[in-house]
């Protein structure tokens, strides 16, 4: 997931990785909060493997799949 955000420290990012879960908090950005959040994921991830890289002008938001395939979707959605 890419995050377009500019003024964000490494050290003042907090994420949790759940293996059907990410939330990630950004905190003071420029005088700011932020989150991004997914409740319930598509499919399972690792959380181990799962990592926040701060660039300068962008944050990445790296999750790692259990299994592998294509996922249609990043929010679980129900069949109708």
């Amino acid at each position: 997931l890419y995050v377009s955000l500019e003024g964000v420290h490494q050290e003042k990012v907090d994420a949790v990785f759940k293996e059907m879960s990410v939330d990630v908090k950004f905190h003071d950005v420029q005088g700011k909060n932020y989150r991004c959040a997914i409740p319930k994921l598509n499919k399972e991830i690792v959380p181990e493997k799962s990592k926040v890289t701060v660039k300068p002008n962008k944050v990445i938001i790296t999750l790692h799949k259990a299994s592998k395939g294509n996922w249609m979707d990043l929010h679980f959605k129900e069949d109708k």
